[in-house]
């Protein structure tokens, strides 16, 4: 192997050394200092052993072992610096102060408007300092509309708010905010509120490359909505200039259900495209070699700074970038050494690319590519004569090739990063691809034309227009046909061992060789899968999730028999579905295709607001309610979607025992019919006690102080419970002071959402927890909360980086 594939490729064999070191660094912590003595030690086995025994393997060994560490601790100081640089609360709505300059240009997004800006000083509280951070700003569009219209690229703002917590998953499995600011260089999140938290400086912009680019793409944005509708311009501007804030989140489904999702983000593909369209014009007026690529790496660079140099489009415009200047410097390029070359430049300046989803897409699907379109185009070859003489059934199966070459390559990406895999995407390209190179040349000739005749101009936006219209209305087509893709949510680490070793085994079936290989390797990734299983096994458990869905409740017990109970779904409002957006995702990424029960403590809203969707995507075997108080348009709606799929209604009085598990007993405390009936829903909400072992939870819904006196008066020896899930979000209106001393929990979980309308949760109820010794857990601060219990113990599960709990 390094005879033969490898020694042509120093780069890639340098590349996936690096790599190795840097995944190391992530799952391996280790302070950077503790990697200085093995560099040298290896540096100078290295120096020894090729000064006097050069054809010795220690050499070529130590060399691979120092690429290596090197990876690894390029990674370890980086990750050391970000902990360091990170801008967080030591407590709840800590003021921050700063002054800077807009780094990046302002939009809107729902009630707030969005800005980066790179500070030159920031004070919190008696602590001031003149340090350079970037931070993303959120401030409330209300405040002061106009202030944010004249605010652009290179203003200096003073600004006075409130330093947030520093994001991360909500709940597990999500996607993780604080991460991807991370990828994107920010280091703090605030939130101004007030009218005059921000007050301009300097609203002129300094002349530099940034400013110049954001000033130009501003120029370019507005030509493109005046030549255009608002849909067919946001798209355009997507496509164009890297601006998707205003593209329908509903479309972008379409994008990413079709497998067509890549176009809208400006990298390889778009990069490929402007970079294709120069080369092709330069090379019309015969100029030399070098001339067309340097110029051709001039036009994409300049392009680069004009989408934001956002990270993709700098990766994109490196790996063009090289393969331009391969082509230049060897008579005939090695597109893997190549690619190699762009990825370790891009590590080696920011090791930390290596986890973002678009730098590890991209190089997949080029990678793919260079492997696999040879192969399929060996097969086209194989295609009856009389077919393969017709042009234009040669062009659209080597289109169709190049698609299906990269989505080989992409699918563990696509199945594991959005949790499903498109069927139609091979389809959906071939037709996509082709009009998106139209409408960027289009795009480009309408913009550059605007300046000198807007008639012709006007005349290419309406061609361009027609296409749009055309693509987008066959996304939309392809993404409503049935099975059009395929839910991959709770796909295991195995697979894309698996999965790259068959399909890379399929295009070499003929070679005994390398199919020995294959079979040798897939039996050890196998065996490893097998052993890792055996010695992760714990014994059975009750498990209960609080997940983090806003202003609401929903709660998942999972019972040491292995059925599964969901207590509530979330809430629904205009804009926002509980059910939809969280529990249904989390349920499929847990394997979890069918729930034994789902209880409906209330009819209200934030907890029964997401049933309906749960109802539509998993198998429910029966609903429990109270039947108190019940009625209302959701409430009817979510009992009519029942009836429709036979889901029986099963309504539940206080003093019932629940056999779910026969290791589990569970109790309704709340209510008691017709005593409490009541038109306070909380105050007839159910409150179910679950006791596992020695082990117990109370769960008390929305349940009030009237609720809690009902309760105390009936049940007051069976209340003592390990884990409160504490009623009504922590309002004042819950968890009296004798409530709790009867309970007498260890743990209490909060299900809250931050900044709710309500103003929940109260700080009274927190103190009341915390003077009884109770370890408070809030969604709002620490996303889903796990609590497990063997039986004998009960403990909290960490499942992610938490900065402010």
């Amino acid at each position: 192997m390094e005879q033969g594939f490898f020694k042509k490729r120093p780069a890639l064999k340098l590349a996936l050394l690096f790599i190795s070191g840097v995944l190391a660094a992530q799952y391996i912590p280790l302070p950077p200092v503790v990697l200085y003595g093995p560099i040298v030690i290896l540096f100078c086995v290295y120096v020894i052993f090729i000064s006097l025994w050069k054809d010795s393997f220690v050499p070529v060994l130590a060399l691979n072992l120092i690429v290596i560490a090197i990876g690894f601790f390029l990674h370890t100081v980086q990750l050391k610096k970000i902990e360091l640089e990170r801008l967080l609360p030591h407590k709840e709505h800590e003021a921050i102060s700063f002054q800077g300059r807009i780094d990046i240009e302002p939009f809107e997004k729902g009630t707030y408007h969005q800005l980066v800006v790179k500070t030159s000083s920031v004070t919190l509280d008696d602590w001031k300092r003149n340090i350079t951070r970037r931070i993303l700003l959120y401030a409330k569009t209300a405040a002061d509309p106009e202030l944010y219209n004249n605010l652009h690229v290179g203003s200096v703002i003073a600004v006075r708010g409130i330093l947030e917590p520093f994001p991360a998953s909500h709940n597990p499995g999500e996607f993780d905010y604080g991460r991807y600011l991370e990828l994107q260089e920010v280091e703090g999140v605030a939130r101004v509120t007030e009218k005059d938290g921000i007050r301009v400086l300097d609203s002129l912009e300094s002349f530099n490359l940034t400013s110049f680019f954001a000033s130009l793409r501003r120029t370019y944005s507005d030509v493109l909505e005046r030549y255009s509708a608002p849909q067919q311009a946001n798209f355009l501007k997507g496509v164009l200039l890297g601006d998707r804030g205003d593209i329908a989140p509903e479309l972008k489904q379409s994008f990413i259900d079709t497998g067509t999702i890549h176009i809208l983000a400006v990298s390889g593909f778009n990069v490929g495209i402007i970079a294709l369209i120069c080369f092709s014009v330069f090379s019309l007026f015969r100029l030399p070699k070098v001339v067309i690529a340097v110029a051709t790496a001039g036009v994409i660079v300049a392009h680069m700074f004009l989408t934001g140099a956002t990270a993709s489009v700098v990766r994109a415009t490196i790996m063009a970038s090289a393969l331009l200047i391969g082509a230049l410097v060897e008579r005939k390029t090695d597109i893997y050494n190549s690619l190699s070359v762009a990825a370790l430049i891009i590590l080696l300046w920011d090791p930390k690319q290596m986890f973002d989803v678009g730098f590890q897409l991209s190089f997949a699907a080029v990678f793919s590519i260079v492997y696999f379109y040879p192969l399929l185009v060996q097969l086209i070859k194989k295609i009856p004569e009389q077919y393969a003489k017709i042009k234009w059934i040669d062009y659209a199966l080597k289109l169709l090739a190049v698609s299906l070459a990269a989505q080989l390559g992409t699918i563990p990406f696509t199945a594991y990063y959005f949790g499903r895999v498109s069927v139609v995407s091979l389809v959906a390209n071939l037709i996509v691809v082709p009009l998106v190179g139209f409408n960027t040349i289009l795009g480009f000739i309408t913009i550059v034309v605007s300046f000198v005749s807007p008639w012709v101009a006007g005349r290419y936006a309406v061609f361009n227009n027609m296409l749009v219209t055309l693509l987008l209305l066959c996304v939309r087509i392809a993404s409503k046909v049935p099975l059009a893709y395929v839910e991959t949510a709770n796909l295991t680490a195995s697979f894309p061992f698996f999965y790259y070793i068959g399909v890379v085994g399929v295009f070499n079936i003929n070679k005994p060789r390398f199919v020995k290989s294959a079979l040798i390797l897939l039996l050890v990734v196998f065996n490893v899968v097998t052993f890792s299983k055996i010695f992760a096994y714990r014994e059975p458990a009750l498990v209960l999730t609080a997940l983090d869905v806003g202003q609401g409740d929903a709660l998942l017990l999972e019972l040491p028999n292995g059925k599964h109970i969901l207590i509530d779904a979330g809430a629904k409002r205009n804009t926002y579905d509980a059910g939809e957006r969280v529990v249904v995702p989390f349920l499929k990424r847990k394997g979890i295709h069918s729930l034994d029960a789902v209880f409906i403590t209330h009819a209200h809203s934030d907890h029964l607001g997401g049933v309906g969707s749960l109802l539509r995507h998993i198998r429910v075997n029966r609903i429990i309610e109270a039947g108190v108080g019940n009625g209302g348009e959701l409430y009817n709606r979510t009992k009519d979607a029942a009836q429709e799929l036979n889901i029986p209604i099963q309504k539940i009085n206080a003093g019932a025992a629940l056999d779910f598990d026969p290791n589990v007993r569970m109790y309704v405390l709340h209510p008691r019919l017709p005593a409490d009936s009541t038109t306070h829903l909380n105050n007839a909400s159910i409150v179910l006690k679950v006791v596992y072992g020695n082990t117990s939870f109370l769960l008390a819904g929305d349940a009030e102080l009237e609720a809690e006196g009902k309760m105390i008066e009936r049940y007051a020896p069976l209340l003592s419970s390990d884990v409160l899930k504490v009623g009504h979000h922590g309002s004042i209106t819950s968890s009296s002071r004798k409530f709790v001393e009867k309970v007498k929990p260890a743990f209490a979980i909060i299900s809250v959402g931050r900044y709710n309308r309500f103003r929940h949760l109260s700080r009274l109820v927190i103190e009341s927890l915390k003077a009884h010794t109770v370890k408070v857990q809030r969604t709002d601060h620490a996303g889903a909360i796990i609590m497990r219990s063997d039986g004998a113990t009960v403990e909290r599960v960490q499942w992610r980086r938490t900065y402010f709990d």
